[in-house]
């Protein structure tokens, strides 16, 4: 196992550096026609994923012209609720894709290729591959305007260059837009970490990660105070960049791990697959993640995983430290336009002896990462596959009145665990109305669940709590933007809100005058929108009629007029 993921890493890396060997920064241009200023960059660390591309600001307004990077022809049209929302992706001859997110709505020609899709197949959300001679477009061709749709926080343009072959995502900033970003400050340190990994290791006498305080600051240099550890120790980082003018924190471009002057463990973000991306959970530290909401970097692993940024390690990042060693220990934070803060760490073997206190066990079972397991108890069973997990830890899993407690969420998985309830003892439950939810607090998440007779089943990659759940509520429609009967020739839409505070939304659809019509979808403001400029209205009145599910099949139904005259 560890060969093949070794094998994956240098045959990514390969291919990394065949990529950015035929990057021509001069067949591009920037996408919009404003100063360039990052909300996000590449390899920023999110959930369950590195970003993979640039967010560039749009002065907090939609609507701003976003521009062909390059000659090409549009090769896919993806409009969706969720991820990108409405997004663009144009093939270039020269080998590479740029992607356009989180936009508004095409330019005239786009727009109406995606609307005519649209309305045949019946979807507000769509994927469509036009062939080469259909959308066409040059360098600086408008093609959209920037937006907030998907799971955007706030308007802004989300933009990529991939490998068209590999699909590798690649850092924008080896195409030249760094020219159009001015970036005079080094990144900032937030917090250091020590981890100590052998049983019996410790560091400033802690066993687990312990904070590393700092003595003095030179300019960019910072003097960490001394570590004094015993056996191997690995080293963490929580830390942002920020450009001029700009108070994001944004992520950083490279990291170094450096052991008297020599080089151990560097992180670049160049390049990223996004097979690969979900090994984020592996590379910060993933527990303090949950618990605590900051993001670690760890600059060593103890199991190794296919992570094309790490481009360079000596003894897996970890320093073992032997009775009478020290070391220097150096960690360079840079960002791409080579602005850099150094933190310089003494490290030393602690010559006394104090006893560690025991660690509490965090569950009754031993987890063979590498072996199938299956947790049985009562009604409900928990399927592991084997290397779901990449370690050995020792497992948690209770079951009490039909709600399961699989461990806690503080360990990353990377394959899904199947959960099956037999609910057959659960004689008030209206199974058909009912699901598999998972527990958050107060909060109930709805699991896709797959029935059969009385098992209810569910797949996931997330530890935690998990329960069945009924929901008996319809969804609600509310808030109409017009009266019954209104005449609404001075406006341009219509508009309702929708939600579901249990299941969830399923579904919805639109008619007008038994005609379906589109309405675009926004999760996030809870919005359904038609346009009147589709023209499928009709002179006088219209009969407007809204259906909406949610995930276990409860139905609402709007239905109302209003007045309009063609033109």
């Amino acid at each position: 196992m560890r060969i093949l993921l070794l094998s994956l890493v240098f045959t990514v890396l390969a291919q990394s550096q065949e990529t950015k060997n035929k990057i021509a920064p001069t067949d591009f241009s920037s996408p919009m026609g404003i100063r360039l200023n990052p909300a996000g960059t590449f390899g920023e660390l999110r959930a369950n994923h590195f970003h993979s591309g640039l967010d560039f600001k749009t002065n907090q307004v939609e609507g701003l012209p976003v521009y062909a990077a390059g000659d090409g022809y549009v090769s896919r049209i993806k409009y969706s609720s969720f991820g990108y929302g409405k997004a663009i992706y144009i093939n270039h001859p020269n080998g590479f894709t740029s992607v356009y997110g989180h936009l508004q709505r095409g330019a005239e020609e786009v727009e109406g290729y995606v609307k005519k899709n649209q309305y045949d197949k019946q979807s507000f959300e769509i994927e469509v591959f036009p062939q080469p001679h259909e959308l066409v477009v040059k360098k600086g061709d408008l093609i959209a305007y920037s937006g907030n749709t998907g799971g955007s926080g706030g308007p802004h343009l989300h933009f990529e260059y991939r490998d068209t072959k590999t699909e590798e995502v690649l850092n924008p900033l080896l195409f030249g837009l760094s020219r159009e970003m001015k970036d005079t400050i080094a990144p900032t340190l937030e917090n250091l970490f020590a981890y100590p990994l052998d049983p019996n290791g410790f560091a400033n006498k802690s066993a687990d990660p312990v904070v590393i305080t700092f003595d003095s600051r030179v300019g960019n240099v910072i003097q960490a105070n001394p570590v004094q550890a015993r056996g191997r120790i690995g080293f963490g980082v929580s830390s942002f960049d920020t450009y001029n003018n700009n108070f994001n924190k944004n992520g950083l471009y490279k990291l170094e791990l450096l052991v008297d002057n020599k080089p151990q463990y560097v992180v670049n973000f160049d390049a990223l697959s996004f097979s690969e991306s979900r090994y984020i959970n592996s590379y910060i530290d993933y527990r303090r993640r949950k618990l605590f909401k900051d993001y670690i970097q760890k600059l060593f692993y103890t199991t190794k995983y296919p992570l094309s940024i790490i481009s360079h390690n000596v003894k897996d990042g970890i320093l073992e430290v032997k009775e009478g060693d020290s070391y220097t220990v150096e960690i360079i934070l840079s960002d791409f336009h080579k602005n850099q803060t150094k933190v310089i760490i003494p490290v030393i073997f602690a010559a006394d002896d104090f006893n560690l206190p025991a660690k509490p066990k965090n569950g009754a079972f031993d987890l063979i990462h590498d072996k199938e397991t299956i947790y049985a108890k009562e009604n409900i069973s928990v399927t592991i596959p084997e290397n779901t997990f990449l370690e050995d830890f020792e497992f948690n899993f209770q079951v009490n009145q039909n709600t399961l407690v699989l461990h806690r969420d503080v360990e990353p998985a990377y394959k899904d665990m199947t959960i099956a309830m037999d609910v057959s003892e659960m004689t008030d439950l209206n199974v058909f109305k009912s699901y598999i939810a998972r527990v958050d607090g107060k909060k109930l998440s709805y699991q896709y669940t797959t029935k059969k007779g009385n098992v209810f089943s569910t797949r996931t990659k997330s530890l935690g709590t998990y329960k069945i759940a009924t929901d008996l509520v319809a969804p609600k429609i509310y808030s109409p933007s017009f009266k019954p009967n209104q005449n609404l020739d001075k406006v341009n839409s219509i508009k309702v809100y929708i939600e579901d505070l249990d299941s969830g939304i399923a579904s919805y659809e639109g008619y007008l005058n038994g005609k379906w019509i589109l309405m675009d979808y926004d999760y996030k403001t809870k919005s359904l929108i038609h346009y009147f400029s589709d023209n499928i209205y009709e002179d006088g009145e219209n009969l407007l009629k809204i259906i909406v599910k949610d995930n276990v099949g409860n139905t609402a139904i709007f239905d109302s007029n209003f007045q309009k005259t063609k033109n």
